[in-house]
């Protein structure tokens, strides 16, 4: 029994998406945390609108960070993406995504 070879068990190539509730979660968690004082106002919306564009919008963490404010189109409703391998495309943006950047852009 020991001479026999078991096959290779596969595994799944892709990640597992986060379910909506988990998102919404996330989401809540950023904008409610006590944050001190004196900057509150600002980071609550600003990191909530980091993690939201991550989510909402499927980016990666290299495209957020490599995101300029020019490539943000909030009339279009679109993102300008640079990913992997300099490659561009363009991500639209859900409703609620527009919602929790307009705080930030202002």
């Amino acid at each position: 029994i020991k001479e026999i070879k078991l096959p290779p068990i596969k595994k799944d190539p892709y990640p597992k998406a986060l379910k909506k509730e988990a998102a919404s979660r996330i989401l809540d968690t950023v904008f409610n945390y006590p944050y001190q004082e004196r900057f509150s106002k600002f980071l609550r919306y600003r990191n909530h609108a980091i993690l939201a564009t991550m989510l909402l919008a499927g980016l990666r963490k290299s495209e957020l960070l490599q995101l300029k404010l020019t490539e943000v189109d909030m009339e279009l409703g679109t993102l300008r993406v640079h990913g992997k391998g300099d490659k561009k495309r363009l991500v639209p943006m859900s409703s609620s995504l527009k919602l929790s950047l307009c705080p930030v852009l202002k």
